[in-house]
Parts: structure tokens; C-alpha cells; sequence
């Protein structure tokens, strides 16, 4: 093990004030810069108080990658002013307002799962002074799309049930209650948070809802990308895409409040399988329950029960949580709390260790955390686990698990949080790593363009210019099936499962990579210990014609006679789903360990991946 430390944040403060509160350095001069309309890379650490930047505006959009953040920024904003003393003066599932120095305050939550059947409340037409939207790109598309259904239709649907009464509702309510939808969208700020998570494929719908507010809406806003390790590859995307100049706002050091205190950092390398980089990387968070049945958190332990403290364990995989709940229990006989989408027959309610993958870093706000043990692949990721411990505190721990051989040299003695991003960025793979085919993004660009193109003459009778589809010829299958390009489908269609006690429904992507599994009817019936995977039995002559197209799960199975089956060669039966043909033996690797696309069998070279 290598040890280093990094030395204590600080943020600098000012003396100015907003809502009651006093602003750091960096929050008044990102003010200014929302005043001026200006765009701004906005780089702190993790914990510095950039979720307060929303209320700068009149106005604020809060675009976030995951439901989870979406949450957790909600409930960090409406803490904001329970801290001091207020009591909200109306308050819904989706939606909170407050009263604040004589202004009247609201934050929204929006999203096709939050709003389904409470179409009044995401679209709740209240006067405030001061309006925080917090959404995902997606959304907008997704209600798009139900828009450019006729007008009852598109109610009902946003409304979640057919028994609107026909004759109660005009034509004249429906499109007020539509433009007060597109409304909520046009923020004088739109704020980007936690910008390094946006992979490539998110990033592409993020910069079609920015143009289609730009152009089509022709509305000029302050765009902040923030980010406590912003990643200039998409940075300068954005540029590109949208022809915009930013400035950057930095947290300079030097005084001011303490973020976090010094940490102690150990780096930890394991014995790793995977043909790649990143495959290797994915699987060094199978060695954590080693470390730990051999006495890793020992130590660690006796701290914090007698202080009081608590550390946080955060991997990549779910079956890996479940794993480290395990070893956890057989160690020190508790079951900790499991922050994961399925949860596991070991996990329970002491937060004296919290375990989990990515809802840690992305949903999950703990107080008094001290160590985090920490096995990321994505060096973004690794950054924003870091900055989950330690808070406000003196000082505190981290383990770093990485693949023997995966990093270069570890620093010593004493390091600044810069210089730590730095290194992470330099060893760790990048998220920018899995891309999808630009001619594809352009394929899907095309289509949500149009689509906002009719709303936007459905709503104010304006007729403005269709965008051609690509000549090419992209996409092969049914007209249902396409509309999945509106819906964030990277991580494979949703599959119903059992495990131990619990059931439910998770994704394809989540089952391959944590789960064994044995399916009887349409069920998964999951279990720990080793990962198996689906594959594709297509006839490659077929295929080598369809690389770089997307087709749908029904195209495949119908014209081309394809099955899905299980490592021992059963067939299964799946959702809807579009997969792009792709043939690259590394590039298919990557994908095939993140469980981000099937591969076809007895052939390493074509795989489908997940769109």
C-alpha cells in the first residue's frame, strides 16, 4: 500500500448576502456572471455549496443526469432554509415554497416517474418571485413526445389515467396547461450539476435540449456547467455544439470555510481480470469483501462506533454492495445500511457502514463520515465518492482499491485536492471512454428536434422549418420501437427478478453485471457469487450489413431470426429494446464488461449495444 495526504480544503468567502444567507467567493461572482447572461464552467470541490447557485436567479433550471441527484439536490435546497428556522407555506410531492425575506420561493421537482399521475403539481401554475425547476434532459423530450399527441390524448397521458371528464376540459385550458409546461423550462439560468457524469450519450441529449430552448423556444439564458472535476473533452462540446465562450469560476483555496479536513489516503492494489483497462478496473471492486474478511476495516471499525463516526464503502457494482453487506456481517455481525436499486438479505439499518455503488455519490448525503473505502472505475466517479467523506471535519481516512499495475506512480507526502484530481484524471479511465456513433446521435437529434419543432407550431401557430433526416438510412424496424430513442435506454430493457426475499424490476445491464441467474418463465431468479451474462445468437452475415445502424429487439428477432440466450444456451425472453450493430473486438469488450451491450455468440468481433 502507498499512503499520501491530501491537505484540507477551504473556500473563501465574502461579504455579500442573498436570501438571508452569506455568500462564498465564488457563489457572488457567479451571481454577477447569471446577471450578465454569461456562460461559465463553474470547477469547486464536492461540498462547497454549489447547489446553493440555483437560487441566484429569478428563474434557475437544474438539469441533473439520475433521478437520485435530482432527489438529493431537492432535499438539499429545502434544507437550506429549514436550517433557518422556516416553515413551508405550501408544500406537495413534487414541490415546496417558502416565504423569504418578503419573496415568495418555489422549488419544483420534474420527471416523467416524479409527475406520473400529478400532472397539476409538476406543472403547478403558483406565482413566486424566485422559481427553482429541478429536471433531467430527458424529460423534456420524453413530454415532447406525449405533446405531440392530440391535445386530451397528451392530458391524460401526462396526467397518468383516462378518466379526464371530456366535457370539462377546452382546448384553451389543455394549451395553457401545455405552455405552462415548456414554460417551466425556460429558466433565465440553467444549471448543469455534477457535469463530469454526463457520459457521452447523455451529454448528447443535454446539448439537443439546450438548442431546442436556444432555437426553437428562442430563449437566451446564463448556462453553468458545474462540476468539481469538470471534463474539458465536454466542455468543449458544448462550445462546439452551441457556439458559446465561457468563463470559468474556480473555489480558490486559501482561507475561508473549511470543506474537509486532511485526508490520509492508501492505495490499495488487487489482482484484477479483463482484457482492457477499464475491464480491469470494473473488476478490483471483487477483492473489497477479501480485504475486509482479512481485516481491512478492523481498525476502522473500533473508531467509529466508539466516536461515533461513520464510513461509507462505495463500488461499482450492485452484486459487488451486496457482497462487501456480507462480508461486513460475518466480520462484525451487523448488517449496514445498502444503498442500492436491489438490496440484499445482509444489508439492514447500522450506518456505521454505508454500502452501496453509484446512489452514494449520487443521491446520498451523510453527515460525520470519517473513511470511505472507495472502487471506481471512472476517475470522475472516484472524485465524487472522495468528496463524500470528510466534511467539515478535521481529518479523516480514504482507501483507494485499483488493479495491480492500473496507475502510475502514487504520490507522496503531501498533495493538494487539485493535484489529487489531477492524478485521478491521469490514471483512472474516463466516462468519455463509451461512445455511441456520432451518425447515430445525429439520427436522434433529427428526431427530437422535429418532434419539439410540432409542439412548438401546436402551441403558438408559428410554422417554422423541418429538419431533414439523414439520407442514410440508420435505423431498421417499427415505428413503436423507435420511440425508445426518446427514453435513456443504455442500461437494457427492465427485467422482472427475485432474489433471496426481495422482488422487483431492474434493468438487463444490472442483472449481467452483479448477478448469476436462473430464469423460469419470464422471472430472473438471482444469486451472489460470480456474474452470467446474455448473449445474442445472430447469424454474422447478417449482422456485418447492419454495423453502425440502430435496429429494434423485434426487427432482429422477426426478419433476421435472432434469439437471446443465457450462458447455458437458454432462451429468454426480453423487453423492447433498440440496440446500435457494432463490431470491434476492444470496443466490444469494454462494453460487454460494463454490461452495456450483449455480445453475439461464438464471435468476440460484433456485439449490440443497449440505445
Amino acid at each position: 500500500m502507498s499512503t499520501f495526504v491530501v491537505r484540507r480544503v477551504t473556500v473563501p468567502v465574502s461579504d455579500k448576502y442573498h436570501l438571508g444567507l452569506r455568500l462564498r467567493q465564488f457563489q457572488y461572482e457567479l451571481k454577477e456572471a447569471v446577471e450578465k447572461n454569461e456562460k461559465v464552467v463553474l470547477s469547486t470541490p464536492t461540498g462547497s455549496g454549489k447547489t446553493f447557485s440555483l437560487l441566484l436567479s429569478r428563474h434557475s433550471v437544474g438539469l441533473y443526469p439520475v433521478l437520485e441527484l435530482l432527489n438529493d439536490q431537492y432535499r438539499s435546497l429545502t434544507s437550506l432554509f429549514e436550517n433557518q428556522g422556516l416553515i413551508p407555506a405550501k408544500k406537495g410531492d413534487n414541490y415546496t415554497i417558502y416565504e423569504v425575506n418578503n419573496e415568495v420561493v418555489g422549488i419544483f421537482k420534474v420527471s416523467q416517474t416524479l409527475c406520473k399521475g400529478k400532472l397539476d403539481e409538476c406543472i403547478l401554475d403558483i406565482k413566486v418571485d424566485r422559481k427553482v425547476v429541478l429536471t433531467t434532459p430527458d424529460t423534456f423530450h420524453l413530454y415532447n413526445e406525449l405533446l405531440a399527441k392530440p391535445g386530451y390524448v397528451a392530458l391524460s397521458l401526462m396526467s397518468g389515467t383516462s378518466e379526464l371528464p371530456v366535457g370539462s376540459v377546452t382546448r384553451r385550458e389543455i394549451v395553457n396547461k401545455l405552455k405552462h409546461f415548456v414554460g417551466l423550462f425556460k429558466g433565465d439560468l440553467v444549471f448543469v450539476d455534477e457535469f463530469h457524469l454526463y457520459d457521452p450519450y447523455q451529454l448528447r441529449s443535454l446539448i439537443i435540449t439546450l438548442k431546442i430552448l436556444k432555437k426553437i423556444h428562442d430563449h437566451e439564458f446564463s448556462l453553468v456547467l458545474s462540476s468539481a472535476t469538470p471534463s474539458k473533452e465536454n466542455v468543449e462540446v458544448v462550445k462546439r455544439e452551441l457556439a458559446y465562450k465561457f468563463k470559468e469560476i474556480r473555489a480558490e483555496g486559501g482561507g475561508g470555510d473549511v470543506i474537509r479536513g486532511d485526508t490520509k489516503v492508501e492505495v490499495i492494489e488487487v489482482e484484477a481480470k479483463g482484457k482492457t483497462k477499464l475491464s480491469r478496473f470494473v473488476s478490483a471492486g471483487d477483492a473489497v469483501p477479501k480485504l475486509i474478511r482479512k481485516g481491512l476495516l478492523d481498525r476502522v471499525y473500533e473508531k467509529l462506533k466508539a466516536e461515533k463516526l461513520k464510513g461509507i464503502i462505495v463500488v461499482d457494482k450492485v452484486g459487488q454492495a451486496l457482497e462487501v453487506a456480507k462480508a461486513i456481517y460475518e466480520r462484525f455481525g451487523i448488517r449496514p445500511v445498502c444503498k442500492t436499486s436491489i438490496v440484499g438479505d445482509f444489508c439492514g439499518d447500522d450506518d456505521t457502514f454505508v454500502v452501496g455503488s453509484s446512489a452514494i455519490t449520487q443521491g446520498v448525503d451523510y453527515p460525520n463520515v470519517y473513511y470511505g473505502l472507495i472502487a471506481r472505475f471512472f476517475g470522475e466517479a472516484a472524485i465524487q465518492a472522495f468528496g463524500r467523506v470528510g466534511r467539515k471535519m478535521k481529518e479523516c481516512e480514504v482507501h483507494l482499491v485499483v488493479p495491480k499495475g492500473g496507475v502510475k506512480e502514487v504520490p507522496s507526502g503531501e498533495i493538494s485536492y487539485d493535484e489529487l484530481v489531477e492524478w485521478v484524471r491521469e490514471n483512472y479511465p474516463k466516462i468519455s471512454e463509451v461512445k455511441v456513433g456520432e451518425e447515430v446521435d445525429s439520427f436522434r437529434e433529427k428526431l427530437l428536434v422535429n418532434s419539439a419543432v410540432l409542439v412548438y407550431k401546436r402551441l403558438t401557430g408559428h410554422q417554422l422549418g423541418l429538419e431533414k433526416l439523414p439520407d442514410k438510412r440508420y435505423y431498421l424496424g417499427d415505428v413503436d420501437s423507435l420511440k425508445l430513442l426518446y427514453y435513456f435506454r443504455y442500461t437494457g430493457p427492465s427485467v422482472r427478478y427475485k432474489f433471496g426475499g426481495h422482488e422487483g424490476e431492474a434493468d438487463l445491464s444490472t442483472v449481467m453485471r452483479n448477478f448469476s441467474f436462473e430464469v423460469k418463465g419470464d422471472v430472473f431468479y438471482l444469486s451472489l457469487g460470480g456474474r452470467k451474462g446474455v448473449v445474442a445468437k445472430c447469424g454474422q452475415d447478417a449482422l456485418k450489413n447492419l454495423v453502425g445502424m440502430v435496429v429494434s429487439k423485434r426487427f432482429l428477432e422477426e426478419m433476421l431470426g435472432c434469439s437471446f440466450e443465457d450462458e447455458d444456451g437458454n432462451q429468454l425472453r426480453l423487453g423492447d429494446q433498440l440496440f446500435l450493430v457494432l463490431k470491434d473486438v476492444d470496443y466490444c469488450d469494454r462494453l460487454v464488461s460494463m454490461a452495456r451491450a450483449i455480445g453475439v455468440k461464438n464471435d468476440d468481433e460484433y456485439c449490440l449495444v443497449f440505445y
